[in-house]
């Protein structure tokens, strides 16, 4: 049997390498998913049996809710390369609600943002106000998905095309919790134009 060279076995040793290599990152990929995905079912059962709490309600301030977020998103925004930008026509305007739900909904929102921009830009956030009613609008300028695609977002456990981690659970919570507060929340997008949420929220 003819002996393999040094070089030949330096290749063989090479493409197992890289082999091993990509098998670790496909496990810590499956393992991230599954993480995620144990976390958002963890999230919903949570919070389906805290909306029975109403006593944890409590007056806040929105833009401080919202700055508090933002900054907790802030190292994963600029490694990114995706800037975060507030506006509010009315600093001074309060919700009444559970803190717990009031986070969540800024979180799950910038989260799913953040994964799905698939490109440096901008995630500007829109605070008005019209009688007693606060709008929040939440834009990006990412990829996108399909007006077919956008009217499911908010559907539980579904996932789109370009899903990346999760359950699908993030933005049904939102609605979930939007809903709860006698608010509405509906989704637009085209591909390759970004996506917008706009909230409807009682003022506090």
């Amino acid at each position: 049997m003819k002996k393999k060279s040094n070089e030949e076995k330096e290749a063989f040793l090479q493409i197992i390498q890289t082999q091993k290599e990509e098998i670790l990152e496909l496990q810590d990929l499956l393992i991230d998913k599954l993480t995620d995905a144990i976390k958002e079912t963890e999230d919903w059962k949570a919070l389906s049996s805290y909306h029975l709490k109403t006593d944890k309600k409590e007056r806040l301030l929105l833009v401080e809710v919202m700055e508090n977020t933002v900054n907790r998103f802030y190292p994963l925004a600029a490694r990114l390369g995706v800037q975060i930008q507030i506006s509010a026509e009315n600093r001074n305007l309060y919700v009444y609600s559970a803190k717990e739900h009031l986070y969540r909904i800024f979180e799950n929102i910038l989260d799913n943002s953040l994964k799905y921009m698939n490109r440096q830009g901008v995630i500007a956030i829109t605070l008005s106000e019209f009688d007693d009613s606060l709008f929040l609008v939440i834009k990006d300028n990412g990829l996108g998905i399909s007006s077919e695609e956008t009217i499911r977002i908010f559907d539980k456990f579904y996932q789109g095309q370009n899903s990346i981690s999760g359950m699908g659970i993030g933005l049904a919570q939102v609605k979930e919790i939007v809903e709860f507060y006698h608010g509405s929340v509906y989704a637009k997008s085209e591909s390759g134009k970004g996506m917008a949420i706009y909230i409807n929220l009682k003022k506090g």
